[in-house]
């Protein structure tokens, strides 16, 4: 057990004049003892000789804690022998002190008093403090109770499990006397202010730290600066008995040009710059964490002033007075945490510019007609859409309609004038449009048509006078022969069965569906006003107009119609009402033949991985979403990772290339052990959520309500959080260790800036190529700016997305749900609790990627996926034991210079006749490889080895002549032995599995 002393005994606590400390604090320490059992604090007691004789001991504690229910928690007490004593009493116990009597069953010495205890329990558990136990024996409780100035165990210290559940010292709180004692003091004045620099971060917004107490407040800020340096402080703003409304802080001097209060304006996530009104409640405080930019060449000191002013309340002046030492910082500071200098983060606007990453081109309009990257549009005078075509497949089989019924008639959308060009650039266009639904509603329409095969229409509806709609009906007219497949609105994907019938939910995300083929598809999402991202359940907006209605699809000779209705609703006169969807158009680009390079592993000495995957909670990057704080340690790692290796494996020594790296790092959770917390947490809810949150683990799905959580949570945070995942390491001693939990975060706030900003540094400074995100946390137009970040440092920039099967819990299928992500993914790991047994038209849609222009990877922590029905989509799995071996296959046969002609396309040449077989052939100028899988079939028994005869189509090559080929199985390990084939043999599959077959030269 170790302590280091942090605080000794009474140092100045005296301001103007008065003491207003109504006992002298104790010594504040860090110390370590085990966690589970005993919690993170403890006080530390000294028994003498002359109390050590004495039956009953008394101590009394003011450890100032700031949880209400103290009484309602356990005390334990133990001699340093560790021996527990189990006569002990309660006399007092609430946040400000407790007192307690025992036995000192050891003798004279010290004893610990822990009062928090707890045991740790699992990945996603909420941890309960003890409740009080008593363990005396009746007979001394009786003499302890009655006993007349016992004598006393003298407090040593307050101490702390390690520095980072220090209480000290801005959260040892104030006595209500002390705060009472210090409003008198300020008597007359509604806004007081305590200025306090970057180390000392204000954490409690309904308390009075004792350091203020000690130091009172002032309208004076002085600290040290670098040259150059993005300087952070606080001003802390206590109302001590008037709430306060429009709080501001506004700027003076040379500083004002650069300084903000983060706190008060900024920019959004979508760069719109905004301004908050800021209130405080009587009693409370708030912090105000200011940034001010300073010179590079500034010497001396840098001065200004802050003037802090609310509604009805005289301004006060706080001035600034930074000396200028040490040495310049070009950077500002970033690359040191402790100077919370990426604050400045939060307003940063990078990726908002109008550029496009790779494949994208130009959006470009000629004759009506919007071309986008393999993918056009063609807009009716209504302004929407005649013709959708991909690939030069149309998709309409007739002009979308907007029809609404009146007054037991339906009327059109009709267009009253030409489109006008309301604004465009590279990557969109957009258009407006004047209409009318029958004699009384004008309806105007905008459309932007993005680059990458996103169409949005936002339509304001407007009554001359009151009018009664019988319902507003959106017509998708597709032409059957595309509609294939589809998937959302409760459909699962796979081939289109069936009608559609679906009624608007507002607890489900599910407001949207997928229908097409692989070479031609387009979603249609109805949305609300302002459109919201989830990754799992998040309530619409009931007051939407979709909210009253459904979809459903009808099918009319070569047509199949999807319908989408709002339900009546009346408009009043003069009063709009909005209505928005979007239309996505897939694929949205071609398939990048390099993703047969996409290897990934988190074994670094593997010969055949290509990328190594960091994760979090690994020694280089041990904190969830901040992969900041072992900056250097990571570095290195990736240097040591880019150079080639040789190594001794069982097939002899072979070479290993140098590794590219991904990196786990998104928004969705934030790890407590962000140095940036506490500003974050003085935002209110902008960053962190207070909605229930779910996180996905590999036991399953977890719920959690606002609180609780891990302890270090529950005493730091208190309140107003939601836990998230969890991260705990086990020591030496195979016993808990550190830990990292984590606080769920908001999709929609300056995070992503920081976010986005940061993503730029972090991929610069270490030179990963990849970036992986454990699902989505935030909108498409976040993952814009991601790829545009990503694409300006490498052109050939890697974005991997993972989930979990959502549709159990949520009804959304996971492809369908995050489509609007994937033009700027570029592989995929979908697999997490998927069911592998499910028809090979689920495997195309749900997880192959193909029908959007993606490629996945599958996932199953039990089987890596199945390898055979997974080689028909072009997909393999880092945890299936044939993975090195069927990547060696690839290598030898060229794979990547391969076409892939999979069973759904009329190209491919080759065909299996057995039932429940399908077949997708890779192929090459005069060589192919053909996989095979087999799913259950009724038609054939599911136990027994079927036979498979394969169909050749002469034209696979030019001048292609059977006789000179054969069917070669090579071997692969885990997946199949070699073996040798005629083209007219029947291949034996085994049931669930397949084969691999290398069409080749017999003379080879």
């Amino acid at each position: 057990m170790t302590t280091t002393a942090i605080r000794s005994g009474l140092a100045g606590l005296m301001w103007l004049g008065l003491n207003v400390l109504t006992a002298a604090p104790p010594v504040y320490e860090v110390a370590d003892w085990p966690e589970s059992g005993f919690g993170n604090h403890r006080a530390k007691l000294e028994v003498d000789d002359d109390a050590a004789q004495a039956a009953v001991v008394e101590a009394d504690i003011q450890w100032r804690r700031r949880d209400a229910d103290a009484a309602d928690k356990a005390l334990l007490l133990y001699a340093e022998d560790g021996t527990a004593v189990t006569d002990l009493l309660t006399l007092a116990c609430s946040d400000e002190r407790g007192v307690i009597r025992f036995r000192p069953a050891a003798g004279a010495g010290i004893y610990y008093l822990y009062y928090l205890p707890y045991t740790r329990l699992g990945l996603c558990a909420s941890e309960e403090y003890y409740p009080p136990r008593d363990t005396a024996r009746p007979h001394w409780k009786q003499i302890a109770a009655a006993a007349s100035n016992p004598p006393q165990a003298r407090l040593l210290a307050l101490q702390a499990r390690h520095e980072f559940n220090n209480f000290y010292p801005m959260e040892v709180a104030a006595t209500r006397a002390e705060t009472a004692a210090l409003a008198k003091q300020c008597a007359g004045r509604k806004l007081v202010i305590f200025p306090e620099d970057r180390d000392h971060a204000i954490r409690m917004f309904d308390r009075l730290p004792l350091r203020w107490i000690e130091s009172g407040p002032s309208n004076r800020f002085e600290g040290v600066a670098c040259p150059g340096e993005y300087y952070v402080f606080q001003l802390g703003i206590w109302a001590p008995d008037t709430a306060l409304d429009q709080l501001t802080a506004d700027w003076s001097g040379p500083a004002a040009a650069t300084a903000t209060c983060f706190n008060l304006s900024g920019s959004d996530w979508l760069g719109r710059p905004f301004s908050r009104r800021l209130q405080l409640d009587a009693g409370k405080v708030q912090p105000l964490w200011m940034g001010v930019r300073v010179p590079l060449d500034a010497a001396g000191s840098y001065t200004g002033t802050v003037t802090v002013s609310a509604a009805g309340v005289p301004p006060q002046t706080v001035d600034v007075a930074l000396r200028i030492a040490g040495d310049p910082l070009p950077d500002g500071g970033i690359a040191e945490l402790r100077r919370l200098a990426r604050l400045q983060w939060l307003n940063s606007r990078r990726g908002l510019e109008a550029v496009l990453p790779p494949p994208y081109q130009p959006v470009r309009r000629s004759d009506g007609r919007v071309s986008l990257l393999n993918r056009s549009l063609h807009f009716a005078a209504s302004g929407l859409p005649d013709s959708l075509q991909s690939n030069g497949i149309e998709l309409l089989a007739a002009p979308m309609r907007l029809v609404a019924g009146i007054a037991g008639r339906e009327v059109e959308l009709t267009g009253e004038a030409p489109a006008e060009l309301l604004a465009s650039d590279d990557t969109r266009l957009e258009l407006g449009n004047s209409g009318k639904l029958g004699d009384a509603i004008s309806v105007a329409l905008r459309s932007r048509s993005e680059a990458d095969g996103c169409i949005q229409f936002f339509l304001d509806l407007t009554a001359d006078r009151e009018t009664r709609l019988d319902n507003l009906t959106l017509q998708l007219p597709l032409r059957r022969a595309i509609a294939r497949y589809w998937m959302g609105m409760e459909k699962r994907g796979g081939k289109r069965q069936g009608a559609l019938d679906w009624q608007w939910n507002g607890q489900y995300l599910n407001n949207l569906i997928w229908v097409g083929d692989v070479q031609a598809g387009v979603q249609l999402k109805l949305q609300s006003a302002e459109d919201t991202w989830a990754l799992w359940a998040l309530p619409l907006d009931p007051a939407m107009l979709w909210a009253g209605g459904g979809c459903r699809s009808e099918e009319n000779g070569d047509t199949l119609t999807l319908l989408a209705d709002t339900g009546s609703f009346t408009l009043q006169p003069g009063k709009s009402r909005s209505l928005r969807f979007r239309l996505l158009l897939t694929p949205f680009k071609p398939i990048d033949p390099r993703h047969w390079q996409v290897r990934i592993s988190n074994d670094s000495n593997a010969v055949g991985p290509r990328i190594y995957h960091i994760h979090h909670g690994t020694r280089q990057m041990p904190y969830i979403n901040y992969p900041f704080t072992h900056l250097e340690e990571l570095k290195t790692f990736l240097a040591e990772l880019a150079r080639p290796l040789e190594l001794d494996t069982p097939e002899g020594r072979q070479s290993r290339p140098g590794l590219e790296v991904q990196l786990y790092y998104t928004v969705r959770e934030l790890s407590n052990h962000c140095s940036e917390l506490w500003a974050f947490r003085s935002f209110g809810d902008e960053i962190f959520t207070t909605r229930e949150g779910l996180t996905y683990t590999d036991m399953g799905a977890f719920s959690f309500a606002p609180g609780g959580g891990y302890p270090w949570l529950q005493e730091h945070l208190v309140d107003h959080y939601v836990p998230a995942w969890r991260t705990d390491w086990l020591d030496a001693a195979g016993l808990p260790g550190d830990f990292c939990a984590a606080i769920t975060t908001r999709s929609d706030s300056r995070l992503i800036n920081y976010y986005v900003e940061s993503l730029h540094y972090l991929f610069r400074e270490t030179g990963a190529q990849g970036l992986y995100l454990d699902g989505i946390g935030f909108g498409r137009e976040v993952t814009k700016r991601v790829a545009r970040t990503l694409a300006k440092l490498r052109p050939d920039y890697r974005i991997n997305m993972h989930c979990s099967d959502l549709y159990p819990s949520s009804k959304i299928s996971v492809m369908n749900h995050a489509m609007e992500h994937l033009p700027y993914l570029t592989d995929l790991w979908l697999g997490e609790f998927y069911d592998y047994d499910m028809p090979a038209d689920y495997y195309l849609v749900e997880i192959s990627g193909i029908p959007f222009g993606l490629t996945n990877e599958m996932l199953n922590y039990e089987t890596g996926g199945n390898p055979y029905r997974g080689m028909v989509f072009g997909m393999s799995s880092r945890y299936l034991p044939d993975a090195e071996s069927m990547w060696k296959l690839w290598d030898r046969f060229g794979i990547e210079k391969a076409a892939m002609l999979g069973y759904w396309d009329n190209a491919c040449p080759v065909a299996a006749a057995a039932p429940g077989v399908k077949v997708t052939c890779y192929q090459k100028a005069d060589e192919a490889l053909i996989a095979i899988a087999r799913w259950p079939d009724e038609h054939f028994p599911a136990d027994e080895v079927l036979p498979v005869e394969l169909s050749i189509r002469p034209d696979i090559f030019a001048g292609f002549q059977p006789e000179k080929y054969e069917l070669w199985a090579p071997p692969i390990k885990s997946f199949q032995p070699e073996a040798h084939f005629s083209l007219t043999d029947a291949i034996p599959v085994a049931p669930d599995k397949g084969a691999l077959l290398w069409l080749r030269r017999k003379d080879r």
